[in-house]
């Protein structure tokens, strides 16, 4: 009999694993793992695009000509070495997902198809390779 503790591992306990195993691309990361770290990202890319909102509100609303241009050029410049410092990480973590799903790191160049996006998050999602849930290996 599994375990629910082994299924759905805590948030911090996966954050902490994924920054220990940030350039290791052999290991395996289950699917829960993957979306909760993919939900931090989120979180934070929502933040800093608010964050942008807000300095065009500021600069629209109150006619900030350098201070708002200062304020949408730092939200920009915080955006783009966000981006920068997730890149990689996301990427190895997306290559362990599929690693785990049992299937081959090239199906990231689906990006670049009109519906790949589609496509790979549908692969992200199926379950672990040799998980007993697992209604591809029955």
């Amino acid at each position: 009999c599994l375990s629910l503790e082994r299924k759905i591992p805590n948030i911090d306990n996966v954050y902490i694993r994924f920054c220990k195993k940030i350039n290791d691309i052999h290991f395996k990361c289950i699917v829960n793992e993957y979306w909760n770290i993919m939900y931090i990202h989120l979180c934070i890319f929502i933040i800093l695009f608010v964050s942008f909102s807000i300095c065009m509100l500021l600069k629209v609303t109150f006619c900030l000509d350098k201070m708002g241009s200062f304020l949408i050029e730092g939200s920009i410049i915080v955006s783009i070495i966000n981006f920068l410092v997730t890149l990689w990480p996301n990427l190895t973590i997306t290559k362990r997902r599929l690693n785990d799903a049992g299937l081959s790191w090239v199906i990231l160049f689906f990006i670049f198809l009109p519906f790949g996006p589609m496509i790979i998050i549908y692969f992200l999602a199926t379950p672990t390779e040799n998980d007993e849930w697992n209604f591809y290996s029955k």
